[in-house]
């Protein structure tokens, strides 16, 4: 899986494209082949070290939370309905 890294906070050139394991999905979790992420002002402020204290990032981490995808696995404790995922 190819992810953008930020190993140190700093300016745009800190963002480094890495490649991690393929995650597999634990209990309640599901795993997504992203097509789409998003990425917004907030995540530029964590990653110039400037973000609010409440977000407590340190690096390394990969930033942006928001996808878009396909559920390609499905973990223990979670159920398909057809159109969604559940955790339950």
């Amino acid at each position: 899986m190819r992810a953008v890294m930020v190993k140190r906070f700093g300016d745009p050139n800190v963002l480094e494209l890495i490649d991690l394991p393929t995650p597999v999905p634990g209990h309640g979790e599901v795993a997504i082949d992203v097509s789409a992420i998003g990425v917004g002002w907030l995540d530029t402020k964590i990653r110039s070290g400037d973000g609010p204290a409440v977000f407590g990032v340190e690096p390394p981490y990969v930033p942006g939370g928001a996808v878009a995808g396909t559920v390609v696995a499905v973990g223990a404790g979670c159920r398909d309905s057809g159109r969604t995922t559940v955790a339950e």
